[in-house]
């Protein structure tokens, strides 16, 4: 099984309720806000958005928890609160 692979299902495995099938679909004020294919909009941790800064639309998202997002792309996650 490849490295990613491993990572990904112990990073979403540590939280309780996860929902896989959303990408990104704008990345806002810096990495403050996601929009997500779905039309929900995420504020994301102030001490986060240095990851969520360098994401790009199309980005596979995974929600966990509703309180945060795991880039599946490149392997990071961020803590968020849902604003629409």
């Amino acid at each position: 099984m490849n490295k990613l692979l491993i990572y990904i299902l112990l990073t979403v495995s540590a939280y309780s309720n996860c929902e896989s099938g959303h990408w990104i679909d704008n990345v806002m004020s810096n990495g403050e806000i996601i929009k997500l294919e779905d039309g929900s909009l995420w504020k994301v941790n102030s001490s986060d958005t240095y990851n969520s800064a360098i994401w790009i639309a199309i980005d596979n998202i995974v929600i966990c928890d509703d309180n945060k997002l795991i880039n599946t792309d490149d392997n990071t996650a961020v803590s968020v609160n849902q604003i629409k």
